[in-house]
């Protein structure tokens, strides 16, 4: 095994087989243009996602606007190219940002607030709920 190994290792290390690894040419579909094809369809796509975008975004106004409408709109909002003089974008985005901090904050108090027990504090059973013994006498009382 040994040997075999070591065998393996020479033919790698010889200097033909490491030119040739070294300049080998990335391997590509074998299509010409194939990254100017997938750039210029990532193109269209955001093109077509801030045409949508435009499009929903002047039906919000209307009443007969379906939520759904309304949520690819929140959707579409992260997604298009900023524009901080839209103030339906701002307002998406700000309200985004306000729910995502709320959420981080009430992640937060609820860790800051839950109660949590001491090192080496003893647990009990009471009313088939566990308790610290500590305040065992101020459930009894």
């Amino acid at each position: 095994m040994v040997a075999s190994l070591h065998t393996a290792a020479t033919r790698i290390l010889r200097p033909a087989v490491l030119r040739r690894l070294v300049h080998t040419q990335p391997q590509h579909s074998g299509i010409p243009g194939a990254l100017d094809e997938g750039y210029n369809r990532a193109s269209q796509i955001q093109q077509k996602k801030e045409e949508l975008y435009n499009l929903i975004a002047k039906a919000v106004a209307e009443p007969t606007t379906t939520w759904l409408d309304r949520r690819l709109l929140k959707a579409l909002s992260l997604q298009v190219k900023p524009r901080p003089k839209d103030p339906q974008w701002r307002k998406i985005i700000l309200t985004k940002v306000a729910t995502h901090c709320t959420y981080a904050v009430g992640i937060l108090v609820a860790y800051v607030r839950c109660p949590r027990t001491e090192d080496g504090a003893k647990i009990v059973r009471y009313d088939g709920h566990l308790v610290t013994a500590e305040s065992l006498p101020m459930l009894k009382g």
